[in-house]
C-alpha cells in the first residue's frame, strides 16, 4: 500500500508550493511487518524457572529475553560497562572480557538478539532457545578457570544449577529446536 500525501504551503514569493511523499511499508523504518511472527506460545518449566518460549513461523525457537536473563540470575541490563568490550555480534551478557576465551565461533553466529511479532502484543525479544546451555557452559568453564569477578558468580551458580536441570530431568532446551 502507497500513502502519496501532497503538502501545500505558501512560499515566500507569494506563490504555492506543493510537496508529494509516497511512502510504503518497505520505505518506512523498521516495518513491523517486516518482523518474524509467533504461531505457538507456551511456558517452560526449567529447574525452578518459568521461561516463556515462542515457535516462529519459520520453525525457529525462542526463549524471551526477559525469562532468559532471570534464568541467568541477572537483570535484563548489563552492569558495570568497564568489564566489558563492545562487540555488536554478541549479547550484553556475554561481552566481559574475561569471558572471551570461553566463547566458540558457534556461539558468536548463533547468539544474536531476535525481534518477533508475538501471538499477542507489539513486539518481543527473545534469543535462540539452544542458546541457554551454551551460555551456561561459558559461565562454568570461566568459574571452573578462576576468571569470573565475583558479580558474575552468581550467574555461574544459576548456570550450574540449569544445567543440572537439563541432565537430571531432561529438560534440555534442545527439544525445543
Amino acid at each position: 500500500m502507497i500513502e502519496a500525501r501532497t503538502a501545500v504551503t505558501a512560499s515566500s514569493t507569494g506563490g504555492i508550493s506543493r510537496t508529494v511523499t509516497n511512502r510504503s511499508p518497505s520505505s518506512l523504518s523498521p516495518s513491523r511487518w517486516a518482523l518474524p511472527k509467533a504461531t505457538h506460545e507456551g511456558d517452560l518449566p526449567l529447574a525452578g524457572h518459568t521461561i516463556h518460549c515462542a515457535v516462529l513461523e519459520d520453525g525457529r525457537r525462542l526463549l524471551t529475553q526477559s525469562d532468559f536473563m532471570r534464568a541467568l540470575g541477572r537483570a535484563r541490563q548489563a552492569k558495570g560497562r568497564e568489564y566489558y568490550d563492545g562487540d555488536v555480534n554478541l549479547p550484553a551478557f556475554l561481552t566481559a572480557k574475561n569471558l572471551k576465551p570461553f566463547i566458540d565461533n558457534e556461539l558468536y553466529v548463533t547468539s544474536s538478539q531476535i525481534v518477533f511479532r508475538p501471538l499477542k502484543g507489539a513486539k518481543a525479544y527473545g534469543y535462540p532457545a539452544e542458546l541457554l546451555p551454551q551460555v551456561c557452559e561459558v559461565f562454568l568453564k570461566a568459574r571452573d578457570a578462576g576468571v569470573l569477578v565475583h558479580t558474575q558468580t552468581h550467574i555461574a551458580t544459576h548456570a550450574d544449577i540449569l544445567m543440572r536441570g537439563f541432565s537430571r530431568s531432561h529438560e534440555s532446551v534442545s527439544p525445543l529446536t
